[in-house]
């Protein structure tokens, strides 16, 4: 928590610093509804939904279920065995947060491609990659993975518009991306996003969003721990409605 709060205290104004203030002080405030919240701080649900916004939430329910894992310790550092509980509420809402539209869009944008490449930005995405790049085969849909710049800027002069980029990232945020995104915006390259469920550069710039939800949680002081198996339930989701696309060609 102390780390998002320097991140976006100057975003802060004396109403958020107030609500902030209240939770801090109340380390059972996650348990709050926004409407209980409300009459806690005296303050509107649109000024709450603001708040949490400028901190990179999508809304009051997702920064809910943040200070549920930052106040209970991630679920174990209390009670270890109260990790499958996190797990399933990852899951969960990953998949009710799977938009049929959004899947969808993004399978008649890889089937229509010409070629199709998954860019990543750490081991993590790659292997997610890997995993997409072997369920498409199947269709005789090759998908190449770029790992990095390097190999990016040398195929970069060979992409056209009839090229679609899958994008992996968890924050959507790390200036490689936006060096990625500027391009292929600029040669008019079709991207589809797969980034943690939150407000990201990435996602803002892509043609398609697909989100998963990746829990925090904190191993010590210096290091902590971000889960990824979410973004293989995107993947197969995925996966499955692509096979099922295919079958009707």
């Amino acid at each position: 928590m102390d780390k998002l709060i320097n991140k976006y205290y100057n975003d802060l104004n004396p109403t958020d610093l107030h609500i902030l203030n209240y939770i801090l002080s109340n380390k059972n405030s996650y348990k709050l509804t926004i409407t209980e919240l409300e009459e806690k701080c005296n303050i509107s649900k649109s000024s709450i939904l603001r708040f949490a916004k400028k901190l990179g939430f999508s809304g009051y329910s997702e920064f809910r279920y943040y200070l549920k894992q930052q106040m209970e310790g991630e679920n174990s550092s209390g009670n270890p065995m109260r990790y499958k509980e996190g797990l399933f509420m990852d899951i969960k809402r990953t998949i009710k947060s799977i938009d049929d539209n959004s899947l969808l869009k993004a399978c008649q944008l890889l089937k229509n491609s010409k070629r199709g490449f998954i860019y990543v930005t750490g081991l993590a995405q790659y292997n997610i990659a890997k995993e997409l790049q072997r369920n498409l085969v199947i269709c005789n849909k090759f998908l190449h993975i770029v790992y990095d710049n390097t190999e990016f800027n040398l195929i970069l002069n060979d992409l056209t518009s009839e090229d679609v980029f899958f994008v992996i990232s968890l924050s959507g945020e790390t200036d490689r991306l936006k060096h990625v995104m500027k391009q292929l915006k600029s040669r008019n390259i079709k991207t589809i996003s797969l980034t943690n469920l939150k407000s990201n550069y990435l996602s803002s710039m892509a043609d398609c969003n697909l989100y998963a939800i990746s829990s925090y949680i904190p191993v010590n002081k210096e290091q902590h721990y971000w889960t990824f198996a979410t973004f293989y339930i995107v993947v197969e989701a995925l996966t499955r409605l692509y096979l099922a696309l295919h079958k009707k060609t």
